[in-house]
């Protein structure tokens, strides 16, 4: 199924050595097609 309207929001904060696991398990769902922003909250 392709979810070209989809947008999923991964906020981290400076969590760099969890970012690459969280990545690679949104790219191997099944859903295709959605967008990942990832927003690093260290301001």
């Amino acid at each position: 199924m392709e979810y070209k309207n989809l947008d999923v929001f991964v906020l981290t904060y400076n969590r760099a050595e969890y970012l690459r696991i969280m990545l690679d398990s949104l790219c191997t769902q099944t859903a295709e097609g959605f967008n990942i922003k990832v927003l690093n909250l260290n301001s």
